[in-house]
């Protein structure tokens, strides 16, 4: 078992305001699962987390499910350069647990 695919639609809706959704599809159904969403930006040749952007780490937790969709949006700041940075984590009853990291294009 695994993260069998992250899908990202990210939205540069303004100068100041960001969207994204993300659909987490798992390859079996996990007993628990927590997917955390955290928005980073360019810092030189770097990507880091946007601190000074507010909720700009989410953690969506549950269980039983096969697919784990979802939305949130940020207001950024101007000339920024951002992206979303995805973690799963998915854990199944005989204590085999799986991590996923995936990224979002920049927007």
């Amino acid at each position: 078992y695994s993260t069998g695919a992250v899908v990202f639609s990210t939205k540069r809706v303004s100068d100041t305001k960001a969207q994204a959704s993300v659909a987490v599809a798992f390859s079996a159904i996990p007993t628990s699962y927590t997917v955390t969403i955290t928005l980073q930006k360019k810092s030189g040749s770097s990507w880091v987390t946007a601190t000074d952007v507010a909720g700009n780490t989410i953690k969506y937790t549950g269980s039983n499910k096969s697919t784990v969709l979802t939305h949130d949006e940020w207001t950024v700041k101007k000339g920024i350069i951002y992206r979303v940075k995805c973690v799963s984590v998915d854990e199944y009853d005989r204590g085999s647990k799986y991590t996923s990291t995936s990224y979002s294009d920049p927007f």
